[in-house]
């Protein structure tokens, strides 16, 4: 005081840390297999330290496959006076992308007798090292005609988190090739049309043999009678794909024998010339047989005098008949008459 006495004390002043830091971590996110993952830092203070410790723990859980799993990203800080502040975030990785080809075969066409080569493929997925080609499927087409059948080869690829992908390569098939006579009947020469035998040729076709089909047309061409022409035959083979080949077989009708006279020719004797039948009566009574069966037939008749005078009702007469199919075909025969 103002007289000098004193007194003295002491006073304590205790500082203490009891706050545990700030800590910000990254929000949680979700992100593809195949992309990069982002691991952010977090922020971190305290009211009194400036130089905190902050301790990052990394676990994958939860793992499904190759590109499904869970990263757990554990943040602890601490300052200091050992107050710490803990959180985590998850980082859900996912694989929602199937695999893909890195070689697969092109569409391909295949001529008519070929067959198709069967080339594999290869493939890869971004997450899955190694994918499996879980199915391939051939699907075969075939149809009467070549140019319509197809077959699918359809191959099927799945990576471990169960995504799949097919790719299908078509294979078509080309018919240029027409059907072809494997047996044809030769042309050939009858001698009348009943004598016509009908063949019938036999074929086939290197890619569409099912479903042929054949025409055959018929035309009668430089007829000079029933049994004298020629008959072309032409046969159209078509295959499924309507590729035809047409081909002709000629037959020659010819009939170049005259008709038989098969009655007897006697001699005849008559008593006076009026008596004598005229030659329509004595041709009539003739029989004759013809190679082909033709009852068509024309006749000349001419009577000679050989010996002695008919108006005296003395002579010998030679009756010639000539006579002729319808084909031209000529024959004569001759009797001799007697009149007195």
């Amino acid at each position: 005081d103002v007289c000098g006495n004193e007194s003295t004390d002491e006073q304590e002043i205790v500082v203490e840390d009891v706050e545990s830091p700030q800590l910000t971590i990254p929000d949680d996110y979700t992100i593809e297999c195949s992309a990069e993952i982002i691991y952010e830092n977090a922020i971190i203070s305290d009211n009194c330290d400036d130089n905190l410790e902050l301790v990052i723990e990394v676990e994958v859980v939860d793992v499904e496959s190759s590109g499904t799993y869970t990263i757990e990203r554990r943040f602890t800080v601490t300052d200091a006076c050992g107050n710490t502040t803990d959180a985590m975030q998850t980082i859900e990785v996912e694989d929602t992308t199937p695999p893909y080809f890195t070689s697969f075969p092109a569409d391909i066409v295949v001529p008519c007798g070929e067959t198709y080569t069967e080339d594999g493929v290869e493939f890869a997925d971004a997450c899955d090292p190694d994918p499996e080609l879980e199915d391939l499927d051939v699907d075969e087409n075939w149809e009467d005609c070549a140019n319509e059948s197809v077959v699918y080869r359809t191959f099927v690829i799945e990576d471990d988190a169960g995504n799949s992908y097919s790719q299908t390569q078509t294979i078509t098939f080309l018919d240029q090739t027409p059907p072809y006579f494997t047996d044809f009947p030769s042309n050939t020469e009858v001698a009348c049309a009943s004598d016509i035998e009908y063949l019938t040729p036999e074929f086939d076709d290197i890619c569409s043999s099912n479903g042929m089909e054949m025409d055959v047309s018929e035309d009668i061409v430089d007829q000079l009678c029933e049994d004298h022409f020629d008959l072309v035959r032409s046969f159209t083979i078509t295959d499924a794909c309507g590729l035809s080949t047409t081909q002709s077989q000629t037959i020659e009708v010819r009939d170049d024998v005259a008709p038989v006279l098969v009655t007897q020719l006697d001699s005849l004797y008559f008593y006076c010339s009026y008596n004598m039948p005229d030659c329509d009566e004595t041709f009539n009574e003739l029989e004759f047989e013809d190679e082909c069966g033709s009852n068509s037939l024309y006749y000349t008749c001419e009577d000679g005098v050989v010996e002695g005078i008919c108006e005296e009702q003395a002579c010998t007469i030679e009756r010639i008949y000539t006579w002729e199919d319808d084909c031209g075909n000529t024959a004569t025969a001759s009797h001799f008459i007697r009149v007195e």
